[in-house]
C-alpha cells in the first residue's frame, strides 16, 4: 500500500519530526516514513480504495490482437504488395510497348517522306510500284547499336562505333554472318570482325531489326482509286513480334516426357511471342494531290 500512496496526486512527506512508523487514522494503515513513504493528508480509506479498484480493473481489461486478427492483417498487407508489384510490372510493360510503337511510327514515316523523293513513272517510281504485298528493308538509321551482353545470330544487324579509338572509328552499319557472343564488329582501328561481321551501307528484307526486345519487319502494299488513275495509295504495315510469356506447346501440356529445341527452361512450357502490327498510309499524286484529283 505504501508504494501505492505514493504514486498518488495530492500527497506530501511527513516532516522528519513524525515517528518512523505512523499510523494514520484516516487511511488505517502503516507506513515506514525512513523509506521517504508518502501518504494522502486528507482522503480517506474509501476514496484510495475506490482508485486502486478504478487502476486494477483497467489493467485487467487491457486487450492484446489475437492470433486471428494478426493473420488478417498479414494477408491484407500481401494482397497489398502483390497489387503494387503488378503495377509496377504493368507500367514497365506499358512503357516497353510505347517505346516499340514510337520506333515503328518513325520507320514508316521515314519511308514515307522517301516516297515523295520519287519521279512519277519510270523504272524506279511511285507508278511502278507492286500493288503485293512487299517486303521493305528497315533503313540504317534505324539499326540498334551493338550489345556486348546480346546472342547474335546470322543477318542481325548493328551500329557500331567507337568515339574513344584514335583515330575515332566513325558509326558503322555491320550484318552478323555466324551466330556468336560478345564479338565486336570491328576493333580499335576499325578493321572488321570479318569471321563474325560484314560491313554494309543498305539494308535488306533478310536483315533482321531487334528493338526493346522486339523483332520488327516492314511491308508495303500499292492501291490506284478508281477512276482516279493519277492517285497511289501506299500503305506501310510495321509488324513486330515479342516474347511475352510461356504456355504449352502444339502437344498439350503435360504430355511430353523429353525436351524439344523450342523448349526453354521446361519440358512442358515453351516461349510464346504475341505479334502486333501498326499502318500508315500516304497518298501521292502525279501532278500533286489536289492536281491530280482536278485533272482525273
Amino acid at each position: 500500500m505504501g508504494k501505492f500512496v505514493r504514486a498518488l496526486h495530492g500527497c506530501c512527506t511527513l516532516r522528519s519530526s513524525l515517528p518512523s512508523v505512523y499510523t494514520h487514522p484516516s487511511i488505517f494503515c502503516s507506513l515506514d516514513l525512513t523509506k521517504g513513504d508518502r501518504i494522502l493528508v486528507t482522503m480517506p480509506f474509501r476514496s484510495v480504495w475506490q482508485i486502486v479498484n478504478r487502476t486494477l480493473t483497467t489493467k485487467s481489461s487491457a486487450r492484446a490482437f489475437t492470433l486471428v486478427e494478426v493473420m488478417m492483417a498479414t494477408v491484407i498487407m500481401m494482397v497489398g504488395f502483390i497489387g503494387m508489384m503488378e503495377a509496377v510490372a504493368i507500367s514497365a510493360a506499358t512503357m516497353e510497348h510505347a517505346r516499340r510503337q514510337t520506333f515503328a511510327t518513325q520507320v514508316m514515316s521515314h519511308e514515307i517522306d522517301d516516297l515523295y523523293f520519287l519521279p512519277w513513272s519510270g523504272t524506279n517510281s511511285i507508278s511502278n510500284l507492286a500493288t503485293a504485298s512487299t517486303a521493305v528493308a528497315i533503313d540504317t538509321q534505324f539499326w540498334p547499336n551493338w550489345n556486348g551482353a546480346t546472342n547474335y545470330t546470322a543477318n542481325r544487324v548493328v551500329a557500331y562505333s567507337i568515339p574513344s579509338a584514335s583515330p575515332p572509328v566513325a558509326n558503322g552499319y555491320y550484318r552478323c554472318i555466324l551466330a556468336h557472343a560478345n564479338q565486336p564488329p570491328c576493333n580499335s582501328t576499325g578493321a572488321v570482325n570479318a569471321t563474325y561481321w560484314t560491313a554494309v551501307t543498305t539494308g535488306q528484307t533478310t536483315d533482321i531489326v531487334v528493338f526493346s526486345g522486339a523483332t520488327f519487319t516492314l511491308a508495303r502494299t500499292v492501291t490506284s482509286p478508281d477512276p482516279v488513275t493519277n492517285i497511289r495509295q501506299v500503305n506501310f504495315t510495321m509488324t513486330w513480334a515479342v516474347t511475352t510469356g510461356r504456355i504449352g506447346s502444339a502437344v498439350s501440356q503435360g504430355g511430353r516426357t523429353a525436351a524439344t529445341a523450342a523448349d526453354d527452361y521446361s519440358t512442358n512450357l515453351r516461349q510464346s511471342n504475341t505479334t502486333h502490327t501498326r499502318v500508315m498510309s500516304a497518298w501521292y499524286g502525279k501532278y500533286g494531290l489536289p492536281l491530280s484529283y482536278q485533272r482525273s
